[in-house]
């Protein structure tokens, strides 16, 4: 029987995170000193308690108002360990989360996990900066599952499947500073890997060597590496920017990714799920709206593939749809596995636990800040 917890307190809450500090009466606070008082509130501690002592269900959280999502995530980021992945109903929505949350946690754990990029050629659309997100995302995940993020998304990115763990690792290798490298040797395995050979680097896939120096830019990381040699020897590994040349991040350790392309026969895949961790949280503002995305392009494949029958691009076309979209099915069944939380207006979902919040959204006291005050 789902149990119901209702706000007593006759309040309405405004939280809207565009700016840096909020006046509350006489008094001015920092949005980020919000979770801090969240961390105290009574309702945010029956949402973490009922996390942890109902895991692998489904809780509704009615009545959230404005940034009100983005501060319970930025909170439970706080005080759990837990990876929470919140499933907005569209990129748009997606985008103003993820800036909500990094202005509260301004924490590079706070990930936008973005749609896949299909382009005429195989090669451009693997090295769009979406995919390169995606595939920075799943290393991340793959490495590391102990760590604390927050991945917002939404439907379209996640009704594709992305390549297996299996394949991930397979085609994935490291070098750090201090590793002894052959130069010779390492290019050849480079080419070997599918990479090519440039003067300049401006997209991934590819490298260029001038002298000590070789630049790499990895299909699992946003941005190209460069790598300083003092003989043999790895003396340091930095991100820069391919347009400026700008160095932008000492890092101690660089992930060479060689994907192949969606397409390859020999690269297995699965699901976004399957790289979380089985501690996450699930987030959905429509559940149904991501279950009708994953049908409606389960069912494209047949029509796409029928009308391009006479074009050149017919048998990837027909690759994509057999190997990228979700099951529907399958899918449903892989959720079931984490913590789910509704926090729209309705609840697809049989829910264990109800939490109603009674906050409302913040009227419009056009630069009145008598009446502004009065709502808070």
């Amino acid at each position: 029987m789902s149990t119901t917890l209702v706000k007593r307190r006759k309040r309405r809450v405004h939280l809207y995170l565009y700016s840096i500090r909020i006046k509350i009466g006489k008094f001015s606070v920092q949005v980020t000193d919000l979770i801090s008082l969240y961390t105290k509130n009574a309702w945010v501690k029956e949402l973490i308690k009922s996390i942890h002592n109902l895991p692998n269900t489904s809780i509704h959280l009615k009545g959230l108002s404005g940034s009100l999502p983005a501060v319970l995530g930025a909170t439970l980021h706080k005080l759990s360990d837990c990876t929470q992945v919140f499933i907005l109903q569209d990129k748009e929505e997606a985008a103003y989360l993820y800036t909500d949350l990094l202005s509260v946690l301004n924490s590079k754990q706070i990930l936008l996990y973005p749609a896949i990029e299909y382009q005429a050629e195989q090669k451009a659309s693997l090295a769009t900066s979406s995919n390169l997100m995606r595939n920075e995302i799943l290393q991340q995940l793959r490495q590391n599952d102990s760590i604390s993020r927050i991945i917002i998304t939404y439907p379209e990115a996640i009704v594709t499947q992305v390549i297996g763990q299996e394949s991930l690792t397979k085609n994935t290798w490291s070098i750090q500073p201090g590793e002894k490298i052959i130069l010779a040797e390492f290019i050849n395995k480079l080419i070997e890997k599918g990479f090519e050979k440039v003067d300049f680097i401006y997209e991934a896939g590819q490298f260029a060597v001038r002298g000590g120096i070789i630049d790499i830019f990895s299909y699992a990381n946003q941005l190209p590496y460069r790598i300083e040699l003092l003989g043999n020897n790895i003396e340091s590994i930095r991100t820069f920017n391919p347009s400026s040349q700008i160095s932008i991040e000492s890092i101690q350790k660089a992930l060479l990714f060689s994907y192949t392309g969606p397409f390859n026969e020999e690269v297995s895949y699965q699901s976004f799920l399957n790289f979380l961790p089985s501690h996450t949280v699930v987030w959905f503002k429509d559940y149904e709206i991501v279950l009708s995305t994953i049908k409606n392009k389960h069912q494209e494949p047949n029509t796409n593939t029928q009308r391009s029958k006479t074009s050149k691009n017919a048998q990837e076309i027909s690759a994509v749809n057999n190997v990228v979209y979700e099951n529907v099915d399958a899918w449903e069944q892989n959720i079931q596995e984490f913590t789910c939380i509704e926090f729209g207006s309705r609840s697809y979902l049989e829910p264990k636990l109800t939490i109603d919040y009674k906050t409302s959204p913040q009227p419009n006291f056009n630069q009145q800040f008598k009446i502004g005050r009065a709502h808070v």
